[in-house]
């Protein structure tokens, strides 16, 4: 029986985020022919059946667009002299093998019915093979049977109808296409119960929440559509044979855990509110522990495991991670109705050191850091509002990561960036609050102003680097495009700070400098504060504490050191001095010979302001 495997593009740009497309401005006008031509950029890849789809909703001066089709080397010379600088230049074209063509150069044909005669194919292709180069590949053993241009260099190659691509040419001319080549086949009957079954694939991953969602709003036959319920060894079976073997792996189910169910095996429901009876587990499921191997990784701690996907190619099932994306759905149409899923949304995570709370917002399709900031200034938890996160000390940023998981922060966006007109690549970085730009954590190489790719979505055009994200699973830092797209972002949510601090002033060095003192001085600790309005902070209860704590010394291996050169003849105690500037005489032990310490500064409004120490 044929297998069913659609691609779902209208759904798919509303998951997968319409933002991750990229138009060029204006089409571009061959006088040879009359036609204009566009490059069309999706980031985060698209097949050739919905980029066909998507160029047959463009019109521009009065014609249609369709995927291009060329005809001539002369047309071929002006779309790569055009189009060969586009950040993404592997196109789509026009040009297709219906089914049953002999492979690998029968029956090739332009969507528009114009005449196969020029070609350009890249030596050695065709040659039906797929070696792998797409943004997403396609499922299962495949042909290769659609067209697609190397922008860069001119030439044409075969890619399979289900691999995903970065961008497509676009040409707006009088020609009518005919009807979809490939049009998908619809559901299959199962005689035994009278349902319907589908699978659909989702090549860039898609989460179960969003599955379901999009199941409930298909119909068939008058049927309504849900994530498929097995309910017998014969339905299995029956989905297996049908689905299992040119699919891609890991199809989402409507089986699921309510909030609060014992794991693993606790309390497991089906969406229709079927009985729950039949089951058919891998040997090592349910276990509750998530290991990888989903198009995208769920947030955090990656648990607890409570939905459920086929292994389509073996029929056994699996629990996972509700926010977890795999490959695609099955759906079953029947008569049932469903009832809503809900899941608690996880508290941000308080540091006591400081008193402030740490969230993570994942965007699997890609966001930028502008719309990141906006994003997390939208945001609020115990009265305060959010803010992309800050790291001012290496506590911090080890708290961050230590917390969410350096994998579910990687490439997440942080509130650092270099206002316009900085010098490259690391002059005047700065913190989006103003707080002072001290501690840093650059992965060894970076900054260097230099975007190499990686971003789910790339920026447009010849770019520099000025905004920053954490990269790699140290939690060091990076420096990337403000346009280019990344997996989330990091928000911190704290109280409106009354004063502002401009650091420590000399003798005392900033972080990550450590200063080098010795034990038993007298260091006098010198700061200014004022107010939002700049006015100096002259007020006494202005100050709270200045204590320190014990630190290992090879936490600072690496970092910079400052001789400490002046010390005070004074006893401990705090002086204004003028102008929002305020000292304070800090006595040390003659204990701290030979170690390491922290000092804190802690102002009324409850923010803390450390400085590094090694005592000799």
């Amino acid at each position: 029986m044929k297998k069913t495997l659609v691609t779902c593009l209208a759904f798919g740009l509303l998951v997968l985020g319409v933002a991750g497309m990229r138009q060029a401005s204006t089409p571009v006008l061959w006088t040879a022919n009359g036609h204009y031509y566009d490059a069309v950029a999706f980031p985060s890849g698209i097949t050739w059946d919905d980029a066909r789809t998507y160029a047959e909703t463009l019109t521009y001066n009065g014609f249609n667009g369709h995927l291009a089709t060329i005809t001539s080397a002369e047309e071929n010379a002006f779309i790569f002299n055009t189009f060969k600088d586009s950040a993404y230049n592997i196109f789509f074209l026009g040009g297709f093998q219906p089914k049953g063509s002999a492979e690998p150069d029968g029956g090739w044909q332009w969507i528009t019915g114009e005449t196969w005669s020029y070609t350009n194919w890249s030596p050695g292709e065709p040659n039906n093979t797929y070696s792998g180069g797409g943004i997403f590949a396609p499922p299962g053993t495949v042909s290769e049977e659609v067209l697609e241009l190397y922008g860069g260099i001119g030439v044409w190659n075969d890619v399979p109808l289900l691999s995903g691509w970065g961008a497509l040419l676009v040409e707006y001319d009088e020609y009518e296409t005919i009807p979809d080549p490939f049009p998908p086949p619809g559901p299959v009957l199962w005689t035994a119960n009278g349902h319907y079954y589908e699978a659909k694939a989702f090549p860039s991953g898609i989460t179960w929440d969003a599955a379901k969602t999009y199941a409930e709003t298909l119909t068939h036959e008058g049927l309504k559509g849900h994530l498929a319920t097995i309910s017998s060894a014969e339905e299995n079976a029956f989905i297996v044979d049908n689905f299992g073997a040119s699919t891609a792996n890991g199809y989402f189910l409507g089986g699921f855990q309510p909030n609060g169910s014992l794991e693993p095996g606790g309390n497991w429901q089906w969406i229709t509110g079927e009985a729950w009876s039949y089951t058919n587990w891998h040997y090592t499921a349910p276990n509750d522990e998530y290991s990888g191997g989903a198009i995208i990784h769920p947030p955090g701690t990656w648990g607890p495991e409570e939905v459920l996907h086929l292994w389509a190619n073996n029929g056994t099932w699996n629990d996972v991670p509700h926010n977890s994306g795999w490959g695609g759905l099955i759906i079953e149409y029947d008569e049932y109705e469903t009832i809503p899923v809900t899941w608690p949304e996880p508290e941000p995570a308080l540091w006591t050191e400081n008193g402030h709370y740490y969230d993570v917002k994942p965007f699997p399709e890609g966001i930028t850091w502008d719309d990141a900031k906006a994003y997390a200034e939208t945001l609020s938890y115990n009265g305060w509002t959010g803010h992309l996160a800050t790291i001012t000390s290496m506590e911090e940023n080890a708290f961050i990561v230590d917390t969410f998981g350096a994998s579910a922060v990687n490439r997440y966006f942080l509130g650092g960036f270099q206002p316009e007109g900085s010098s490259e690549p690391d002059g005047n970085w700065q913190w989006i609050t103003g707080e002072i730009w001290s501690y840093i954590n650059w992965k060894p190489g970076e900054p260097n102003n230099t975007y190499s790719g990686g971003a789910i979505f790339a920026p447009p055009g010849t770019v520099s680097e000025e905004v920053l994200h954490f990269y790699g699973g140290l939690g060091q830092w990076n420096d990337v495009p403000r346009l280019s797209g990344w997996g989330g972002l990091v928000v911190e949510y704290e109280p409106q700070q009354a004063y502002s601090f401009y650091g420590f002033e000399q003798p005392v060095e900033n972080q990550p400098t450590v200063n080098y003192a010795k034990a038993g001085s007298v260091i006098p600790v010198k700061w200014m504060i004022t107010d939002a309005n700049g006015t100096p902070i002259s007020d006494t209860s202005s100050f709270e504490s200045l204590t320190s704590y014990s630190i290992a010394c090879d936490t600072f291996a690496g970092e910079p050191g400052d001789e400490l050169e002046e010390y005070s003849a004074g006893e401990s105690g705090l002086q204004y001095l003028g102008d929002g500037h305020w000292q304070f005489n800090w006595k040390t032990a003659k204990g701290f010979v030979g170690k390491c310490r922290i000092m804190v500064l802690k102002l009324a409004d409850g923010s803390e302001h450390k400085a590094y120490f090694s005592f000799k």
